[in-house]
């Protein structure tokens, strides 16, 4: 094939299958699960509060199971898919908590939407340039926002001593340094990129605790630009 490249590439043609998936745990009693817009989607129990070290995946084509490869050797599991004894009562468990959460998921998820924007509507009156990343029409739980002049080291750092726990992000990126690009492809400007910070609701969440983060954020925004 390097030979053929090297003498004439118009004349090689190469194929590559690859299969597309995404994880939509976030997902799992917020917002209904579309038809699929890739080949599989998973979606792990423990970002839900529940048990860890289960997860479901959802498919496009089933008849195609044959071609997965397991990762782990060593046993003929789930039709030789992986090697293990299978956690049944977290699997069972796992069933009955998604199959709940779809029940409640009309009513929870108007419930998270108006603490969201509970949450930013104070938000907005914090001195200083903040600017939104959620979209309106985003996940009910999830409000990402950027501030100019204060990096998310600080502001998490700082919400954490005052006893809540936010992110800047994806946790599959944690150890990145860097900006996501994500947030460049979302448009977001580059004096913004650095001030990232994600809040997430869930059940227990209430009013009383989204104006104490908004009150709590306020501090922690002014101590930090009066640092810098």
């Amino acid at each position: 094939i390097e030979a053929a490249v090297a003498t004439d590439p118009m004349t090689v043609s190469l194929q590559c299958r690859m299969a597309l998936k995404s994880t939509i745990a976030e997902m799992l009693g917020g917002s209904p699960i579309r038809p699929l817009q890739q080949h599989m989607e998973s979606v792990v129990a423990c970002v839900d509060l529940l048990p860890k070290f289960v997860d479901a995946v959802i498919r496009e084509d089933w008849t195609a199971a044959a071609e997965w490869r397991k990762q782990i050797v060593g046993g003929e599991h789930e039709d030789r898919l992986r090697a293990g004894t299978e956690n049944v009562a977290a699997i069972v468990g796992f069933a009955v908590a998604a199959r709940l959460a779809e029940d409640e998921r009309g009513a929870e998820t108007a419930r998270l939407a108006a603490l969201r924007e509970r949450l930013w509507t104070a938000l907005e009156r914090v001195p200083g340039d903040l600017v939104r990343i959620t979209p309106d029409d985003g996940l009910a739980n999830t409000l990402t926002v950027a501030a100019n002049g204060v990096s998310s080291a600080a502001l998490v750092a700082g919400l954490d001593l005052a006893g809540f726990a936010v992110s800047t992000g994806s946790a599959c990126a944690a150890a990145a340094p860097e900006p996501s690009p994500i947030l460049a492809a979302l448009g977001v400007d580059a004096r913004y990129r650095n001030g990232v910070l994600r809040m997430s609701m869930g059940r227990t969440s209430t009013e009383a605790g989204v104006d104490a983060l908004a009150g709590a954020f306020a501090t922690v925004v002014e101590r930090a630009r009066e640092a810098a």
